[in-house]
């Protein structure tokens, strides 16, 4: 479960095209802190989770199970399904 954190973090800044560093700094984490726990699938504390969610403008809710509550990321995430499934 720890990799799949991660992962979708990866994916998050893969597609808002920013790095590990920028999250980091924007999340107030050093960067080594950040890489080590990345590397290692270790799940930061609340409050730095929700720190890294709000850099990545999502919810910790999404990062820890890949799924959310938030009516706009649902939303989102229907319309990305239907995107999908045009192209």
């Amino acid at each position: 479960m720890n990799s799949e954190f991660w992962q979708r973090i990866n994916s998050l800044i893969k597609a808002q095209k920013v790095t590990q560093e920028w999250v980091s700094k924007t999340a107030d984490v050093k960067y080594q802190t950040f890489r080590n726990w990345s590397a290692r699938d270790i799940i930061p504390d609340a409050i730095q989770a929700v720190r890294i969610a709000q850099a990545l403008n999502t919810t910790v809710e999404y990062l820890v199970t890949g799924e959310t509550s938030n009516p706009a990321e649902i939303e989102l995430a229907e319309l990305k399904k239907k995107l999908a499934n045009l192209l």
